[in-house]
Formats: structure tokens, C-alpha cells, sequence
């Protein structure tokens, strides 16, 4: 049954996130692809210099709609198909993660300035520097 849960989760992941509002609204708003203007990246900042904030907001609301839609399909079939309860969970992250904001703040090392070299076109080669981008979390959860 896990299996089936998973897979199902994936798979939706999958769809639901190669949906690209900017990609589908760019034809309807400006006639053209967003990806031939700007940076050439089909996404909310690029559309935001593009198109201006009038527009740039669709993007993130069908983004926010997209990832909400993702998490409730996956919430409903998770807690539907025997999943864990939410407090093993809970117990979980709380032993595993310490959310005191200093403590995410050092986690992180969101004090050094590092910022400057993922604050054009995204993360990039850039990423492994990032402590942010670590997944050492995810392996004591």
C-alpha cells in the first residue's frame, strides 16, 4: 500500500509540477513566449520584468495553487490509504529539527553574505555552497 501511496504522489508531483503558469499565460497576456524575452527563463521574476506586476501576479497565484493542490491530493491520499498519523510526524521533525530562530539561523549560516552569488537567474552551479540546499535534514526525518 505504501508503494502505491508513493507512486501516486510521484506521479502527481510530476504533473502537477511540469504545469508552467508562465509558459501557459505568456501567449494570452503579451502574444508571445516569455522565454524569447528577458532572461529567457519561464518564470515569475523574468514574467515580473517582463510584463510588469499586473500581470506577474497570475504566475504566482497558479504556482501557489499548483503546489496547495499537490500537497491536499497528496494529504488526502497519504491520511485515505493508512499513512502515518500527523503526530508521528510531529515527533518526528520536532527530535530532528531544532525551529528556534537562532538555531535556524545557524544552521543555515544565514548571517555570512553569500547572498550576491545566487541573486541573478536562480541557484545555478552556486548551489552546493548554499547550506540551505543540504538534505541531511531529510535523512533524520
Amino acid at each position: 500500500m505504501n508503494l502505491l501511496i508513493w507512486s501516486t504522489a510521484a506521479l502527481s508531483a510530476y504533473l502537477i509540477g511540469g504545469v508552467n503558469p508562465a509558459i501557459i499565460l505568456s501567449p494570452r497576456i503579451y502574444r508571445s513566449d516569455i522565454r524569447q524575452h528577458g532572461s529567457h527563463n519561464p518564470g515569475f521574476t523574468n514574467f515580473l520584468r517582463v510584463l510588469g506586476h499586473q500581470n506577474a501576479w497570475h504566475v504566482l497565484l497558479w504556482d501557489m495553487v499548483k503546489s496547495a493542490a499537490f500537497w491536499a491530493l497528496f494529504g488526502w491520499l497519504f491520511h485515505r490509504l493508512g499513512g502515518i498519523s500527523d503526530n508521528v510526524i510531529y515527533a518526528a521533525i520536532m527530535d530532528a529539527v531544532d525551529l528556534r530562530p537562532a538555531a535556524i539561523i545557524q544552521k543555515f549560516d544565514l548571517t555570512a553574505p553569500r547572498f550576491s552569488k545566487v541573486s541573478c537567474y536562480g541557484h545555478g552551479c552556486n548551489a552546493s555552497c548554499m547550506p540551505w540546499e543540504a538534505t541531511d535534514l531529510a535523512v533524520k526525518v
